[in-house]
């Protein structure tokens, strides 16, 4: 309850989930993350937004920060899915309706943020072109809002010269690219290196590109602000931004 009442959070719904759910609160306190893995997936995996919106909601309440619960129960389980997926595993329609409930999630937890609203802050979001996984660039535009930024997420597929176009337009201060799936890793570096980038420092913005490997494969090539793979490294670079 200190935990609701110093974040602002939404009392009745968040503190009913704690209380509806105890034994699970229990293991999350004392730090047993498996059982919360493996009832969130089992949620996610018969499509019941419901049930995970308040699996969910018992995790951040137990202590677990919003990057926390991004970093190590969300983003494990639908990459574990997703590697079932690839192997024969999985059918692809139980994936995609894991990711749907997921996303279903993300945009209900929104009304439980506490906003501290900073005037000023304006950033414009969207996922590199041919990039379906859109689910990262919902979780790091949350943790944007949830600090007071403005947020204009453009989604998936969007080319970096629209990107660049969308900066201007919205006088943003922060560029963010999600880039989870780079097959053409000549024309990533180029496209970012050549054309997002030295837009970027024109405008005086910063630029921070989220993706999984991404810090591995051209962290030495790219000229950014910003690369990692996990929402806490972020959470680490806005402190450090605004600051």
């Amino acid at each position: 309850m200190r935990f609701i009442q110093k974040n602002g959070l939404q009392v009745p719904e968040t503190a009913a989930a704690m209380f509806r759910l105890p034994e699970l609160t229990a293991r999350i306190i004392v730090g047993d993350l498996s059982s919360l893995i493996s009832e969130f997936q089992r949620a996610l995996l018969e499509g019941d937004a419901d049930r995970s919106l308040e699996i969910f909601r018992v995790g951040w309440t137990s202590g677990l920060s919003l990057a926390g619960f991004f970093s190590n129960i969300l983003y494990p389980v639908l990459s574990h899915l997703n590697t079932e997926r690839a192997s024969g595993g999985l059918d692809l329609h139980d994936f995609r309706l894991a990711e749907k409930t997921a996303r279903t999630v993300l945009a209900r937890i929104q009304n439980d943020v506490a906003i501290d609203e900073q005037e000023g802050r304006i950033a414009v979001a969207a996922c590199y072109e041919n990039e379906p996984w859109e689910i990262d660039l919902d979780c790091v535009c949350l943790l944007l809002r949830a600090r007071g930024w403005k947020v204009f997420q453009y989604g998936a597929d969007m080319g970096v010269e629209q990107l660049v176009r969308a900066m201007e337009v919205r006088r943003a201060h922060l560029v963010l690219l999600s880039a989870r799936a780079v097959e053409d890793g000549w024309k990533f570096q180029n496209d970012v290196s050549a054309i997002l980038a030295p837009a970027v420092k024109r405008a005086g913005a910063a630029l921070a590109i989220v993706g999984p490997n991404l810090a591995r494969r051209f962290g030495r090539k790219l000229s950014v602000d910003f690369i990692g793979e996990t929402a806490q490294d972020l959470t680490g670079f806005l402190d450090n931004l605004w600051s």
